[in-house]
């Protein structure tokens, strides 16, 4: 059985998570902590493809708890937009919820499964862009 965890103190938790390869959606959560074991938000789903980008937005809610013999969170999460999208995910946290690994799937008129997705809290909060001289003639 999975022991309950404790979900950071901050009022909110924001994650981008990602996955390799071309075209593949990007998903951004915010997720508030409920009463213990339980958490709600919302999930903005990115899907980029050859002229066109659709963005969705999902209600979400799920649960959390450790994992067993470890200091890993699972987070378990569905999101609902209208009758035809439905959201699932499945997420595997560090303890201090800052990095993790994502399963899921997206239903609607496309159906697309994403495995092994990065999670991240401070992936792409800060770009950094450096500025490289070209000042210098090519030969």
């Amino acid at each position: 059985m999975l022991s309950e965890s404790v979900l950071p103190a901050a009022n909110s938790l924001n994650f981008r998570i990602i996955s390799e390869g071309l075209f593949q959606p990007i998903l951004q959560l915010t997720l508030t902590k409920n009463t213990p074991g339980t958490v709600s938000g919302t999930a903005n789903l990115i899907l980029k493809e050859l002229g066109r980008e659709l963005n969705l937005c999902f209600k979400i809610y799920g649960i959390y708890k450790t994992i067993p013999h470890s200091s890993r969170i699972w987070v378990s999460l569905k999101g609902y937009k209208n009758n035809d999208n439905e959201l699932k995910l499945e997420i595997e946290m560090n303890k201090e919820w800052t990095t993790g690994i994502a399963n899921y799937q997206y239903h609607g008129q496309h159906t697309k499964i994403i495995r092994n997705a990065t999670v991240s809290s401070e992936l792409f909060v800060k770009t950094q862009f450096k500025t490289q001289n070209y000042s210098s003639p090519f030969f």
